[in-house]
């Protein structure tokens, strides 16, 4: 089918599509289709069953193909269904489309001064606040080059035949690129995974420093142990690796660079921008956390597999850049209904409330700054319910025994939607607290209740309640059913205690591991971690669960130093019911491996400071010789 003929088609199925796309009570759901609610717009290509940003777009088409064969009866139907595909159909010549990606790409675009998290921080409190600490002294002393992602370390050992390179694949994608060797390292990482014991990896880490799973697993485990410095340095060295790597025409900072996700190879670097930003922004740099979620998002915006849309609206408030996120969400609401995010939902608002929006010159046919806060808390009530864990709300009592902050959060909240609003609170709870926003929030509250709460007399034609109330929780109901996978990696890489991942069934089985979070069904895989671990398994078949456990932490010989304490029954002695029992065996063993993986780092950078020595010898000897 041409080109010119989808257009027309697309263009007779307006009407229907305006149809689907507005908010109705009697919507009724596309079977066939991957359309579950409008909520599903946000993340195209999804299942009804188990929604899925992975499948393959031909899987749709050939659905689409299949709507034709149907009988005569169900023409209804499959007009519904073609109308969908012909929604979702991205023609390459349609200037609106066009349009829009120039206007997201401008938008991504990275300013490269504002990665430097240092510069913000001595930005923020002063050259001689930070210029004072022990910390930064330190940095000062050593010889810093800045590199495209991060800034490289002199006692780092050189990226010289690593076994990663990058390599281009055409219209502005890249991937990355595994050597034999670096495939061969690669293996021995799944086997030291499935042995349980992290020395393996770090004995892997010490012959192969720029190892990415390796550095990923490790900076995840010392993160844990509360060891942010080395966690973090561990970080840094990864994207070191990686732009080492980067290919000459390779620029992440313009925002039309991709890389494919689904690539085995790619997911490292997706991972690592991720954590690095959670962890940049834990220090008060979001304005630097802000610019790095340009360049993730960026490499993959269309899919945005770790939905890094869950968390740019915090950095943009926080870091004060109201008007990228205004316009951010003026180019993508339109095609993936941003609105339905309760964190677009909300902050929205809250960034044209605190751009200081002038509402003489506000568009008349958009809401108000106060309408558009009272939708949003009529859509997600939960908000207000989550919020109040953190501050009260003045002036007004018995929130919870309201109709819309109370019952309504119970009969008509997914736990998919609360999990997300518990995520948008833990992060943004404080903003909304603060004395400049609070008092606006209020007098919102107050409005929305006069709004939907049925008044105690009876009710006249010209005081009724707000439909709002019985339609969005409805949609409430239905719009949230199941997490896609991207949603579900951004929360377990984010590790918020508040909002933990929903898992489905099928998943709670099999490992997840942080440095490759839920891989794509469709992945283009080079390795087979599945079949390297059920080697590994049959090889240590007999180990047993204990010592196995016991050697995620310890050495083997502390363990058979530490069991050997034990009598004869197994029971604790005397001295190990004094440490804390098992608690204080695995306190131990944790202190332990943060100190070995410390002397390990350390012989690295010795032993990168004794090669840089040899070659200063040899190129004097050499100046100097006749």
């Amino acid at each position: 089918m041409s080109s010119r003929v989808l257009r027309k088609l697309k263009k007779d199925s307006e009407n229907s599509l305006d149809d689907n796309n507005n908010f109705s009570d009697n919507d009724d759901p596309i079977t066939g289709g991957s359309v579950f609610s409008e909520f599903s717009n946000c993340f195209p290509s999804q299942l009804i069953t188990i929604p899925s940003s992975d499948d393959n777009p031909q899987d749709h088409c050939e659905s689409f193909k299949s709507k034709k064969r149907r009988k005569k009866k169900n023409k209804q139907k499959d007009k519904t269904g073609i109308t969908y595909q012909l929604g979702n159909i991205k023609l390459p010549n349609d200037p609106g489309i066009a349009d829009q990606n120039k206007q997201v790409i401008d938008l991504l675009k990275v300013n490269i001064k504002m990665l430097d998290h240092v510069g913000e921080l001595s930005r923020l409190f002063g050259s001689e606040v930070i210029g004072g600490s022990e910390t930064y002294l330190r940095r000062k002393r050593s010889r810093v080059k800045r590199g495209m992602l991060v800034s490289i370390k002199s006692t780092w050992p050189p990226t010289v035949r690593i076994g990663l390179s990058m390599e281009p694949l055409g219209c502005g994608s890249y991937t990355f690129v595994h050597s034999k060797e670096y495939q061969n390292i690669q293996r021995s990482f799944y086997n030291a995974l499935e042995s349980m014991n992290p020395n393996n990896l770090s004995s892997i880490l010490y012959e192969n420093p720029y190892h990415i799973d390796s550095l990923l697993q490790l900076s995840e485990i010392m993160m844990h142990q509360e060891d942010t410095t080395v966690g973090t340095d561990l970080l840094e060295r990864a994207l070191h690796a990686f732009q080492s790597a980067f290919h000459p025409s390779f620029n992440p900072f313009n925002g039309s660079c991709r890389l494919d996700f689904k690539r085995q190879v790619n997911r490292g670097l997706f991972v690592a921008l991720f954590r690095y930003i959670l962890k940049i922004s834990e220090r008060g740099c979001h304005r630097s956390a802000l610019e790095y979620c340009k360049l993730l998002l960026s490499l993959d915006y269309e899919d945005d597999p770790l939905t890094v849309l869950l968390m740019i609206d915090r950095y943009a408030i926080y870091s004060r850049q109201y008007s990228f996120l205004i316009d951010l969400y003026d180019s993508l609401n339109g095609s993936r209904n941003l609105y339905l995010l309760p964190n677009f939902g909300l902050s929205i608002p809250l960034a044209r409330k605190l751009i200081g929006e002038d509402p003489e010159k506000c568009d008349k046919n958009k809401m108000s700054v106060d309408e558009s806060l009272q939708d949003a808390l009529v859509m997600f009530p939960g908000f207000v319910s989550r919020l109040l864990k953190h501050t009260s709300i003045g002036g007004i009592t018995n929130l919870e025994k309201s109709i819309l902050f109370g019952r309504e959060v119970l009969l008509s909240e997914s736990d998919s939607l609360g999990c997300l609003l518990s995520l948008y609170v833990a992060r943004m709870h404080p903003l909304w607290s603060s004395p400049n926003v609070l008092p606006w929030l209020e007098k919102n509250i107050a409005t929305v209740l006069n709004l939907v709460e049925p008044k105690q007399l009876h009710l006249s034609e010209s005081n009724t309640i707000d439909p709002r109330l019985s339609e969005y929780s409805k949609r409430r109901k239905t719009l949230y059913p199941v997490f896609p996978p991207k949603i579900l990696r951004h929360l377990i890489l984010s590790e918020v205690s508040e909002a933990p991942p929903i898992l489905p069934r099928n998943l709670t089985s099999s490992p997840i591991y942080t440095f490759d979070p839920l891989p794509p069904r469709s992945s283009i895989n080079i390795y087979d971690p599945e079949e390297e671990r059920r080697r590994v398994r049959e090889t240590m078949a007999g180990s047993g669960f204990l010592n196995g456990l016991l050697s995620s932490f310890l050495p083997s010989s502390s363990i058979n130093a530490e069991l050997a304490l034990r009598g004869p029954s197994g029971t604790p002695t005397v001295n190990e019911t004094a440490s804390g029992s098992i608690g204080g065996i695995v306190r131990s063993a944790a202190e332990t491996f943060s100190a070995t993986l410390r002397q390990v780092l350390d012989m690295i950078d010795i032993r990168t400071v004794g090669l840089e020595y040899e070659d200063n010898n040899h190129n004097n000897s050499s100046d100097e010789a006749p």
